[in-house]
């Protein structure tokens, strides 16, 4: 496999792509609403998805970390083999969660009694966990697939592959609801099932052909034993785990303004809206980091930062510049289809959102930098600091502030990210970002000195 030497060049032939593929997948929940809302009773059903996918998600969702365990530690055929077998353990009990839902009383504890669902939607709801019983292997399939294709640098392969789940996706939104095959929330748990199928065969298919490219062990040291694989992934299941969290309690702050629909309405949209330049960073810089920084290499360091700072800089740039023109209203009324007063009360909150891609960035490479290093604990415990912060935070200003609005939302989001990040970075020992950036230029400019005097 070739080296993966750190360059502007290479940095961007391997981020463009996978940032592409994210921002596509941003846009295809959409989809699956879409084609709920032309079904016989589509409120019934968007409300039955809704539940179905989000607890179902849940219970799958362990096998998600196993992409970034296997980028980690699985750039070699042997501990790629090491780290699938630890993720077919979190499968199997995945698997056998999900299958409880589905076909066992235990929905109704789960769905009603827990989660409120109104007990006349159970039966469009466990309809929708027997359809997601193969999201764990999907999951499973698709993370394995993607760390090959991300350690042999073919992100355009993901991008493929999501195209091609997107345009699935269409077709089946436009069929489905027209035909007797399914009915109800099943149509939303078919268009999204049907399309991550889609996309994880496709990158097995495209993995398979960089497979052979991976050594058969690694070129320093040895290939990481599956009880090293199982104590890199276990804090990052939990940390998954947690930040499920999140949602519901910056929902809880904000029920408690002075008139909580609205603030409730405002943030979702503004949120949402927001996230579409956010998935841009979001999950993609960490994986950069992975692939292009070793331990020691200080060079590849500067350049990660520099590329880290100059990303996070360009999209908070991008809000401000749509709020100053007037396009993130347009957009908003125009393209999303809000009330115009829902816009004019976004425009505060993407003030504050505005500020999220830079700290986010800088999180995400950091992120990276304690994946690399095996450091997982750490991150799980850095989460629960974003996740207490971002508690705090929205509790406090809407009890100080009663009329703060949706605006509490986006500095809870904020100042947790903040927290998660300072956290990490002191822990790593290397001082403030700041400092660790203007250090590592200092060391590059005076070893290319010293390899001019040379």
């Amino acid at each position: 496999m070739a080296p993966r030497e750190a360059t502007v060049s290479n940095i961007l032939r391997f981020y463009i792509p996978l940032a592409i593929a994210t921002v596509m997948m941003a846009g295809s929940f959409s989809i699956m609403n879409s084609a709920m809302a032309r079904t016989a009773t589509p409120v019934a059903a968007l409300a039955a998805f809704a539940i179905g996918q989000t607890v179902s998600n849940l219970f799958a969702s362990p096998t998600l970390p196993g992409r970034q365990m296997l980028l980690s530690l699985g750039d070699n055929q042997a501990g790629f083999w090491n780290g699938v077998r630890v993720m077919s353990w979190v499968l199997a009990l995945s698997l056998a969660l999900i299958a409880a839902l589905g076909f066992s009383p235990l929905s109704q504890w789960v769905f009603v009694d827990i989660f409120g669902a109104p007990a006349e939607l159970l039966v469009e709801i466990t309809a929708v966990a027997r359809i997601c019983l193969i999201l764990p292997f999907i999951y499973t399939l698709r993370a394995a697939s993607q760390s090959i294709i991300m350690t042999g640098q073919r992100t355009s392969y993901m991008t493929i592959s999501m195209a091609v789940r997107i345009g699935g996706m269409l077709v089946l939104a436009v069929w489905l609801p027209k035909s007797s095959f399914v009915e109800g929330a099943a149509v939303g748990a078919v268009v999204w099932i049907a399309g991550i199928t889609i996309e994880a065969v496709l990158s097995a298919v495209f993995a398979a052909r960089v497979y052979p490219e991976l050594p058969k062990a690694p070129v320093e040291g040895r290939a990481a034993t599956q009880r090293e694989s199982f104590d890199f992934i276990w804090p990052l299941i939990l940390t998954s785990l947690l930040w499920t969290f999140s949602w519901p309690a910056v929902n809880a702050g904000l029920a408690r303004t002075v008139n909580p629909q609205h603030t409730l309405a405002v943030f979702q949209v503004t949120w949402n809206f927001g996230w579409i330049l956010l998935a841009v960073i979001q999950m993609n810089l960490r994986q950069a980091v992975l692939i292009f920084w070793r331990n020691g290499d200080s060079q590849a360091l500067a350049l990660l930062l520099r590329f880290t700072r100059t990303l996070g800089s360009l999209i908070s740039g991008a809000f401000v510049i749509m709020l100053a023109t007037g396009a993130s209203d347009w957009l908003l009324v125009n393209v999303i289809g809000v009330e115009v007063e829902l816009a004019v009360a976004a425009r505060p909150v993407m003030l504050v959102i505005a500020l999220m891609p830079f700290a986010a960035s800088y999180l995400e490479f950091w992120t990276g930098r304690a994946l690399r290093l095996s450091r997982t604990r750490l991150l799980g415990i850095a989460k629960g600091a974003n996740l207490a912060t971002m508690t705090i935070t929205v509790f406090g200003l809407v009890t100080i502030f009663p009329n703060i609005g949706a605006v509490a939302g986006a500095a809870a989001m904020l100042t947790g990210t903040i927290a998660e990040l300072g956290l990490i970075a002191w822990q790593l020992g290397e001082g403030s970002v700041m400092t660790q950036y203007r250090t590592l230029i200092q060391r590059q400019s005076q070893k290319e000195m010293e390899d001019a005097a040379s």
